[in-house]
């Protein structure tokens, strides 16, 4: 792929940004130890050279490694950059900065990403991703404060984890001012989310973050690298039984990658990117070999409505009870 060919950018509704539709999650599990990290700064990269805007970090001790991976790999101001932080209640209560102990919980979220534009900079957090615990009486207090960040600037919008803003919109007093953007999972092995979302989308206008787009690596192979390495000293391997049973949705896509127009890969990527409501879809960092292949999906042959009704298909038979397509929901 030439690098003058930049990776499709969408517009996230209710913002005057834009992002990627295909962009980099850091989680820690993909950034692997910390003597990969020559080897992630060089992907990284590379991946904004193909045109890679938008980048996902988490948490705690493995967000801030990925903050300050992000800072040594891109050092210069790149007001295309868009970095989607995650934060939730627990360990936002156990980091206890200087500047955050003792205080309330938007003091301490405002502290926290304070934190992490020293770690990023000369960049910022754009998008943040708010992931409630079991007290629903968290609402009460992250709500206005969420809105005060937006308000004021801090962030641009707040992303709702999927299922949270299905249950928000199902209220029987909904009145369409629920959230706008959303993160949650959708992939050729999960497309749970679609009916909602499309549902929802005759509503208002929609953003979906879409965590989990090659379905835990089973839709580019990379299931198999995480099975061995994460196999620990006398775990006996996988039965032939639970892989059949893993991976038969899988050979049932076989359809996608026929006469060798795109990899399954390029498939999965292309069947998420053709919903006009996902704003962006989430990869974990790539192997190096992979990053071109994975950029060319946005040019190569494309999916047919056709390939995409039958992907549906095959869901629905699924869900109707068919053996064939194993665990998927």
């Amino acid at each position: 792929m030439s690098e003058e060919r930049a990776v499709t950018r969408r517009r996230v509704p209710g913002t005057t940004v834009d992002t990627s539709v295909l962009g980099v999650d850091l989680d820690g599990r993909a950034l692997g130890s910390t003597g990969d990290d020559e080897r992630n700064v060089a992907v990284l990269r590379k991946a904004r050279s193909f045109g890679m805007t938008t980048f996902a970090v988490g948490e705690g001790a493995a967000g801030a490694r990925a903050e300050r991976l992000l800072a040594l790999a891109l050092p210069n101001p790149d007001p295309e950059l868009l970095i989607i932080a995650r934060r939730s209640l627990g360990p936002l209560a156990s980091e206890r900065s200087r500047a955050s102990a003792g205080s309330d919980l938007e003091e301490r979220l405002r502290a926290s990403l304070a934190e992490s534009s020293e770690r990023l900079s000369p960049h910022s957090i754009g998008l943040l991703e708010w992931r409630n615990g079991a007290d629903a009486r968290e609402d009460v207090d992250v709500v206005p404060a969420l809105e005060r960040m937006r308000s004021n600037g801090l962030i641009v919008d707040v992303l709702t984890p999927a299922t949270r803003a299905i249950e928000l919109w199902a209220r029987p007093n909904d009145d369409a001012t629920g959230p706008t953007l959303v993160v949650g999972p959708l992939s050729l092995l999960d497309v749970s989310l679609v009916p909602a979302v499309r549902a929802r989308a005759d509503v208002r206008p929609v953003g979906v973050f879409v965590r989990d787009p090659l379905a835990e690596g089973r839709l580019d192979g990379s299931r198999f690298d995480r099975t061995v390495a994460e196999r620990g000293p006398g775990t006996p391997p996988p039965t032939l039984r639970e892989l059949q049973r893993e991976f038969a949705p899988v050979l049932e896509l076989g359809f996608l990658s026929s006469g060798r127009r795109r990899t399954l890969l390029q498939a999965s990527v292309q069947f998420v990117a053709a919903w006009p409501w996902v704003c962006s879809m989430l990869v974990p960092l790539p192997r190096p070999e992979r990053l071109g292949e994975l950029a060319d999906a946005t040019v190569s042959p494309q999916l047919s409505e056709e390939e995409v009704a039958r992907v549906l298909a095959l869901d629905a038979r699924a869900s109707a009870g068919a053996p064939s397509r194993g665990g998927l929901k």
